[in-house]
């Protein structure tokens, strides 16, 4: 240790000393010691500082539990250690030693306060973090990819970056998307297990006993389940498995608990147990009315059924899993802090670019392309090798059309089935009556003036033009804008950001660059392969998260301000974001 961290240690030190905590006798580790009452239970408390920067948070351990208290307590894991902070939501001062360790005192004596609350707080603490106290081990890797409550999961193995196999369960809603899935996961061909799965929804204040729990076996699954608050759940996941089972070896529970999914896999192997199964779970021959009536057990029939075959299979009947949720619709909503993201909405994407490729990709992150909607892509350029610079795409798609590789790219990054389609051509304005016909919104990333004029130009002389979004790079690079047109009264259009002198003279209506400004310069190349303006790819990403943004507040009607203003570089003017008002010698909108 260096004298710098000795230094920190002391300061930590006689702050734990001053608070009662006593160091251990033990060489070579800052590990101290101290018995806190709460409501006259006394807690006893070691800490081991593991870093004296607090880089890493002290481990704080409750070396034994009071017997006074529930089994199960919140935030308490492996037996003894302490979930005390949230390691994501504070932040340590490397600076300060003292401040450190008032902050972790602090929140571990409000952590033991939640202890002796009363029941209710503790049962809360549990519900909120349930998934946390039922995992079996942090290594478990089973996706939810489906959006029913009735699918199937499928155990393969696939292999990781290092080359190791690890066996992996996808719960999807048709064997297409599992297979999909398997696919994108480099998984091998094989499926090793198999069969169908279900989802319940738990109601909001389910108890959580103080014993058999997490449930290991189907006995102490039904065990939990059989409570006033979950009788009616219990009832539907019995039928569900045990008739599932009936025909199938095994099959898959799922459940989730406000926003939460946790869930086991049950399987039985014993003949017996198997053949009990299908005997109190079975369907009846074909009646005259040409329908198979099922014959369901009583409440007390199926707990003694499953009472034996419990005993029959030795208790391994319930294998509990942490579940990933890798549903579109979740993935989609939850960066975002919008009531509403793209999910639903129909989008055109014209132009796939360094610009369009980024934005087409941050699109689809929120929602594009799924629940119902759509995202399509125009474009009929191809990839070459000198795009790679700043593109989206990289060397196993070159050569390939730019809007048709996005399509692939982004189809094979997304958990499910996302709706997307590329067009290897580009849109022609001629045909903006189309636009408004298939789609809700229009995004312009082509970053071409003389297109992105006569698109505005043409769409305000149509009835019931589609809203769109402009996202172009200026300034050389150096600055980053987008412009929403929903053709609002006295609202400024994409041609309203040029004025126009009487003698024909064009200036940018908001300056760019500021006086005695270098300006960057354009790379003229020889014919055929055309100049390009050198910039990083920071434009593309800066101006793609500006389009993005200005997608989710029109989709939660809060557009404003509609047109908004990166500066990438000192040589550029700081524009105001604001609700620009049209020019009234505008070409683009005035149509009279």
């Amino acid at each position: 240790m260096s004298v710098d961290s000795h230094k920190v240690m002391k300061s930590i030190h006689f702050a734990l000393a001053e608070s009662g905590f006593i160091r251990s006798a033990s060489v070579g580790k800052n590990i101290y010691e101290k018995t806190i009452s709460k409501s006259n239970v006394d807690f006893p408390i070691k800490i081991c500082i593991i870093d004296p920067y607090f880089r890493k948070k002290p481990i704080v351990l409750l070396t034994d539990r009071p017997k006074d208290l529930p089994s199960l307590l919140p935030h308490v894991f492996f037996e003894k250690a302490l979930c005390y902070l949230d390691d994501r939501g504070v932040e340590f001062d490397r600076y300060n030693p003292r401040y450190n360790v008032a902050l972790m005192l602090a929140a571990l004596d409000s952590l033991l306060g939640q202890f002796v609350s009363d029941q209710e707080t503790l049962q809360f603490e549990l519900r909120r973090e349930l998934p946390a106290y039922w995992r079996r081990d942090y290594s478990d890797a089973v996706f939810m990819a489906a959006n029913d409550s009735k699918f199937l999961f499928e155990l393969f193995t696939r292999t990781d970056l290092n080359g190791v196999s690890i066996d992996e369960i996808i719960l999807a809603d048709s064997a297409h998307s599992a297979k999909a899935w398997q696919n994108k996961r480099r998984g091998n061909k094989v499926t090793k297990l198999s069969g169908p799965g279900f989802l319940f929804e738990l109601p909001h204040d389910v108890s959580i006993p103080p014993v058999n729990w997490p449930p290991s076996s189907i006995a102490e699954l039904d065990q939990w389940l059989n409570h006033a608050r979950t009788c009616s759940v219990r009832h539907r996941v019995l039928n569900a498995v045990f008739t599932s089972l009936a025909e199938d070896r095994c099959c898959f529970v799922v459940f989730q608990l406000h926003q939460m999914l946790f869930g086991g896999l049950v399987s039985f192997t014993n003949p017996t147990a198997v053949n009990a199964i299908k005997r109190n779970f079975r369907l009846t021959k074909q009646g005259s009315r040409g329908k198979n009536k099922q014959f369901l057990p009583d409440a007390k029939r199926i707990s003694t059924l499953i009472s034996r075959v419990d005993k029959l299979e030795q208790g391994s009947t319930f294998m509990r899993f942490a579940i990933n949720d890798a549903r579109l619709t979740s993935i989609g909503t939850r960066n975002t802090t919008a009531d509403k993201n793209l999910s639903g909405v129909t989008i055109a994407v014209i132009g796939c670019g360094t610009l369009g490729g980024y934005t087409a990709s941050l699109l689809c992150q929120v929602g594009a392309g799924t629940g119902g909607g759509r995202i399509e892509l125009y474009d009929c350029d191809y990839l070459t090798t000198e795009n790679l610079s700043r593109h989206l795409l990289g060397v196993p798609y070159v050569g390939e059309n730019k809007s048709e590789a996005i399509a692939h790219m982004l189809s094979d990054q997304s958990a499910g089935d996302l709706n997307i389609t590329a067009h290897s051509y580009n849109f022609e304005v001629e045909d903006v009556r189309l636009l408004s016909q298939k789609f809700d919104l229009v995004v312009d990333t082509t970053g071409d003036i003389g297109f992105s004029t006569s698109l505005c130009h043409h769409l305000h002389r149509i009835e019931s033009p589609v809203p769109v979004i402009y996202g172009w790079i200026d300034a050389g690079g150096l600055a980053a804008r987008t412009l929403l047109d929903d053709y609002r009264p006295r609202g400024g259009c994409y041609g309203c950001l040029k004025q126009r002198s009487p003698d024909g003279v064009v200036a940018e209506r908001f300056q760019l660059f500021k006086s005695g400004a270098v300006l960057p310069e354009w790379k003229p190349r020889p014919c055929g392969l055309g100049g390009y303006m050198p910039f990083s790819s920071q434009a593309s990403v800066t101006t793609s998260g500006l389009v993005q943004n200005l997608c989710i507040d029109w989709a939660n009607n809060s557009p404003s301000p509609r047109f908004r203003h990166i500066s990438l570089d000192p040589r550029v003017c700081q524009t105001k974001n604001a609700d620009i008002k049209s020019l009234p010698d505008c070409p683009c909108c005035r149509t009279e």
